[in-house]
């Protein structure tokens, strides 16, 4: 047991009141649904994970860039989720509450065992408050965030590893330090800042800064830097590999997009900002986007208070290191997430605080531990815990199913076009066209250039059958990134429901020109073939169809549908025997048949 929790009250005491703080704050996960903002994707939409663990799925999970990441721990995670619960919600929620209990235990014990002794109280401070955090509902209730918890998890792992190496330093304990640090690493990215805030505990608590601490006793600094290499090159391949990952599905927004000025700009604004949601979490939202005017009192004001801080803590170093090491913690962990290198269209996220938080709450706890001791007031940071504890409650519950979750945005957010877009594109789904329209409207009141929202404004005018060309160009830049062939024939779907079937064929066409292989979009080109009376193009084209999907009885059915029509009853007959072969059920297909025959 580390010498931080030896006093009169009992670690596992303070580990027991941390868990259930944790718990009864998540309790309304029990109930939530998945939403639609990325989780229909990473799992049940997910062709590759359905299976569940298999050999072939774990192989998969360490070679995929799918949906433009590279975290093997974390479909592992998944895959063993889909095994045990199918494509129920409540048991994914239930495992990411799990590890987020874990992870605000093991955080404790971590802190334990890189203080001095007589810490307990500090270590428990910080450990409850990141418990229980409403900034941590993001990480927690959203299932597509499991990379998040499980990352930290392995980073508090590599700490208390990195204390018991600090105690006694031996080859065993170092390749367990960096083993849990790579494990950390394959479970997200974010993780490339670890081996620098190992230098800062180096500094404090542990003080490594000095000579005799290291192999290169005379050279204490040098030595410790020595002793990260293999931390930053591991750091350096994770980079490596995460921005090929998104480069590969243009994830990344490039410098003519979004100029490094602004970038700067959002990153100082960001720091400030996440500041202010810790000590004041209202507010909180699923997006935050970028909003293209601030005022230049308001950004001087938030470097000025950046730039106070910075030379404050660094004055205080020795009387007070604490303050140094937590802030430059807060500071460092935020980088790879400060979108200098921008992914994405959110200026910053809750989620993004799940480990730099916990920088200011070592600030805190060590701040305060002294004075609660000295006037015995322990009741302050209960109260303060239990606050927390149901602010995050209640937060949690916005997060039970996509509709809830957006409109909440809009309520609590200005400007936010995003929360507008994915929730009209929820209304969409659910057939409610005006609604979306509506939506989508609103998008474009607050960002008339965003082509997405351009885009699906068409595809839900599309949808009440009064399309409007105009958004479709306004939009056009989106042909040329991503899936153009998927965009094309989404588009030629949308003429073909407004029976506009020549330029439904337009799109097909397209579409099929970049992916020659899509059987469906050759099913759908012959739909609209036949539509305009082209019945022995429609026939070619279904035949394509059932050349690249033979197990499809759809495809035979279209098929012979068409061949009937030109009078080639034979083949038509034929068709229709495979397709009741792969679907005995088919009524019309066996009707057609008997007429045929």
């Amino acid at each position: 047991m580390c010498d931080a929790c030896k006093n009169s009250t009992p670690p596992w005491l303070y580990a027991a009141v941390i868990a259930l703080a944790a718990t009864a704050s998540y309790i309304p996960v029990w109930n939530n649904d998945f939403v639609s903002y990325d989780d229909y994707k990473y799992i049940s939409e997910n062709p590759f994970i359905k299976g569940g663990l298999s050999i072939a799925s774990v192989k998969w999970a360490f070679s995929s860039f799918y949906f433009s990441n590279w975290h093997p721990i974390t479909w592992l995670s998944y895959l063993s989720d889909v095994s045990l619960y199918g494509f129920s919600a409540r048991g994914y929620h239930v495992t990411s509450l799990l590890i987020h209990v874990l992870n605000a235990v093991v955080l404790f014990f971590a802190l334990c065992a890189i203080t001095s002794k007589d810490r307990t109280l500090e270590c428990a401070i910080v450990a409850a408050l990141f418990a229980v955090h409403p900034l941590n509902v993001e990480s927690v209730a959203w299932v597509s965030e499991r990379k998040n918890c499980l990352c930290a998890f392995f980073w508090f792992i590599t700490l208390a590893a990195y204390g018991r190496y600090v105690n006694r330093q031996t080859l065993l304990r170092y390749l367990t330090t960096l083993s849990a640090f790579s494990l950390a690493l394959m479970s997200k990215p974010m993780a490339v800042t670890l081996p620098f805030t190992l230098l800062l505990i180096d500094y404090w608590p542990c003080g490594r800064f000095k000579a005799g601490q290291t192999v290169i006793g005379k050279y204490p600094i040098a030595g410790l830097i020595a002793e990260k290499i293999p931390f930053f090159l591991l750091s350096f391949v994770s980079s490596v590999i995460t921005v090929y990952a998104q480069r590969q599905e243009g994830a990344i927004i490039t410098f003519n997009q979004l100029a490094l000025s602004f970038r700067i700009i959002n990153a100082v604004m960001s720091y400030a900002g996440y500041i202010g949601k810790t000590f004041v979490p209202s507010h909180l939202a699923v997006f935050y986007p970028y909003l293209e005017e601030k005022s230049s009192m308001v950004i001087a004001a938030a470097a000025i208070m950046l730039i106070a801080v910075t030379v404050l803590v660094f004055i205080r170093r020795k009387t007070a290191p604490y303050l140094l090491v937590g802030w430059l913690w807060y500071l460092g962990t935020l980088v790879p997430s400060i979108q200098i290198v921008a992914v994405g269209t959110a200026s910053m996220a809750d989620r993004y605080m799940y480990i730099p938080e916990i920088g200011i709450f070592i600030i805190i706890a060590w701040g305060a531990a002294p004075l609660l001791r000295q006037h015995g007031k322990v009741l302050v940071p209960a109260a303060a815990i239990v606050a927390l504890t149901a602010v995050t409650y209640f937060q949690s519950r916005y997060w039970r199913d996509s509709a809830t979750l957006y409109k909440h945005a809009i309520e609590v957010t200005e400007g936010n076009y995003l929360a507008h877009n994915n929730y009209g594109q929820l209304l969409m789904k659910q057939g409610k066209f005006d609604e979306a329209v509506e939506q989508f409207k609103k998008g474009l009141d607050i960002m008339p250039t965003n082509e997405e929202l351009n885009y699906n404004m068409w595809q839900g005018l599309a949808a009440k059958g009064t399309p409007d060309d105009k958004y479709l160009i306004n939009a056009s830049s989106i042909w040329f990134s991503g899936d153009a062939a998927a965009l094309y024939k989404k588009t030629g779907i949308s003429y073909f429901n407004s029976k506009k079937y020549n330029d439904a064929v337009g799109f097909f066409l397209k579409s099929l020109m970049v992916n020659k292989k899509d059987a469906e979009g050759f099913n759908y080109l012959g739909l609209a073939l036949q539509e305009t009376g082209q019945l022995k193009e429609a026939a070619m084209a279904f035949n394509k169809a059932v050349e690249l999907s033979p197990s499809t009885a759809v495809f035979h059915f279209n098929k012979a549908a068409a061949l009937i029509k030109t009078g080639d009853n034979k083949t038509a007959a034929a068709a229709l025997r495979q397709s009741l072969q792969l679907d005995p059920e088919n009524a019309a297909a066996r009707q057609a048949l008997k007429e045929i025959e």
